[in-house]
């Protein structure tokens, strides 16, 4: 299945979005400086299977924007909550990989209703990083 390749704005910035499949939500946070591309592999792998595979280009990545000013982690993880409400997703299952695992740790601290299960792939521990 082809994917839904979509816009949304958000914070400031465009940010290029992935949707493929139908079934239960699952967002994939990849690592820093990858597009979503690296993802597709897995995406097809995994849509026969009831899953729904949401997938970004994060800020300054592949054909997003960039932030005007860097963001620390609850930033981030507050324009990847704003890309899900523009998407019109309330809740979600996260796959964080590497950075985007971190990424996904913070995300799931600070929106703990949003995330329905968290997984975490290369990706250390963030209770030192987990911030308010």
């Amino acid at each position: 299945m082809d994917p839904d390749i979509r816009y949304v704005d958000v914070d400031g910035l465009r940010l290029r979005v992935s949707i493929r499949g139908t079934g239960s939500p699952l967002l994939l946070l990849t690592g820093i400086g990858a597009s979503l591309e690296l993802s597709v592999p897995f995406e097809r792998a995994l849509n026969p299977h009831g899953v729904q595979t949401l997938t970004l280009d994060a800020p300054g990545t592949g054909e997003s924007s960039r932030y005007r000013r860097p963001r620390r982690m609850p930033g981030l993880a507050r324009t990847v909550e704003r890309t899900l409400d523009a998407l019109g997703y309330d809740r979600v299952d996260v796959l964080g990989v590497s950075f985007g695992g971190v990424l996904a740790q913070q995300l799931a601290h600070q929106a703990p209703k949003r995330v329905r299960r968290l997984v975490l792939a290369a990706a250390r521990a963030a209770d030192a990083t987990l911030q308010r």
